[in-house]
């Protein structure tokens, strides 16, 4: 049981190393809440509590965030990318939904979350995400939906439009604003 529960630990550590690229990354805290492999429950869900100092530059007194890394690397597309002739085969189609949270040190504001909302949802796809406050925690909602698994190369236009901005978000900062 031991032995276990160490391979899950260096499996979640592997997890949020790769998921933010990162290895300067503590884990915390971790759990399965849905595997994902049974009827009942038909989706993989997982949570872990990390330290990651790579997102966070001082300014003055103050801090910029990166906060739109925090929910892991995109699909950037690359000039080349932008035109396509063949049709899209993918695995299954997906939904990626992450939730952030991160508390904000007392005495500092923040500012910018008004750039992390997106609402873009189409045939092919969908990428919907907001950074609110709640108190003094941070929370970043993003979710990105591929809705099948086989897109006609005449619908890459629509595929673009949910596969740029998701790109785009990773590239979001934040203000955290030192009060006085």
């Amino acid at each position: 049981m031991e032995s276990n529960q160490k391979t899950r630990k260096e499996n979640f550590e592997q997890l949020a190393s790769d998921h933010f690229d990162s290895e300067n990354i503590e884990l915390i805290d971790f759990e399965t809440r849905s595997s994902g492999n049974t009827l009942a429950t038909d989706h993989l869900s997982v949570r872990f509590d990390c330290k990651i100092n790579d997102f966070i530059k001082k300014v003055g007194p103050n801090y910029i965030l990166e906060a739109g890394k925090l929910v892991g690397g995109q699909i950037t597309l690359e000039e080349e990318d932008l035109q396509r002739q063949k049709d899209i085969y993918m695995s299954y189609a997906r939904t990626f939904d992450y939730e952030v949270r991160m508390k904000i040190p007392t005495g500092f504001t923040v500012q910018g979350l008004d750039e992390f909302n997106h609402n873009i949802d189409n045939a092919t796809g969908s990428v919907k995400s907001n950074a609110t406050l709640s108190g003094k925690e941070l929370i970043i909602q993003f979710t990105k939906t591929y809705k099948n698994s086989f897109e006609n190369a005449s619908n890459w236009d629509l595929m673009k439009a949910f596969l740029i901005p998701a790109a785009d978000f990773t590239e979001k900062q934040l203000l955290l604003k030192k009060i006085g």
